[in-house]
Order: structure tokens, then sequence, then C-alpha cells
């Protein structure tokens, strides 16, 4: 019976914490040591060119949310490539991820 009455409010507290469940948590976590592989090069406004090793290049629009490698596209998540510019900003990747990914809370 306790449990069911806390169970609305820890949810709740869940979403104000975290806007998106383990799984794409975990995806993203990845994500980021892999965004440490490569170097971000600013190229104007909000495109970057970004260099990794063996001579992996790879053009990215932030506004856009576009990447030569088209996951960030394909997925809604932003890639590697992406997480590297978007950490070069000052930035925080969950802000750049699709909508559908959100937590629903009320």
């Amino acid at each position: 019976m306790r449990h069911d009455s806390r169970g609305p409010l820890c949810h709740s507290a869940l979403c104000a914490i975290n806007n998106y469940g383990p799984n794409i948590q975990k995806v993203t976590e990845e994500l980021k040591k892999k965004s440490m592989e490569y170097i971000a090069h600013w190229n104007g406004h909000d495109q970057f060119e970004i260099e990794g090793c063996y001579d992996d290049k790879h053009t990215l629009n932030l506004t856009k949310q576009i990447c030569s490698c088209r996951k960030w596209q394909l997925i809604g998540i932003p890639c590697a490539h992406a997480v590297s510019a978007i950490f070069f900003m000052g930035f925080k990747p969950d802000d750049y991820m699709d909508e559908c990914y959100r937590r629903l809370c009320s």
C-alpha cells in the first residue's frame, strides 16, 4: 500500500533529475567516451569539421543537426562527432536529442 502511494512522487522526482530512460543514458555515456577520440575544428557559426584517428573526417552543423556520418539524422541521438562539437561549444548533448526519447512526466 505504501509503495503505491509513493510511486507517482518518485517517478516525477526521477523525471526532474533525468529526462531519459536508462537505455538512452547508457548510449549517450558511450558516445561521450567515444567523442574523446575526435577533435572539433570550428568552421563558422554552428559548423564544424571533426577530425579523428586514421584521417577520419566528418562535417557537421549543430543548428540543423546534420553530420556527414548520417547517424544523427537516422536515430535522433547525436553521434560521437556531434558530441565532440557540442562539448567544444560548452553545451550538453541531452539538449540535442530528439524529443521522442524524452520521458513523459506529469
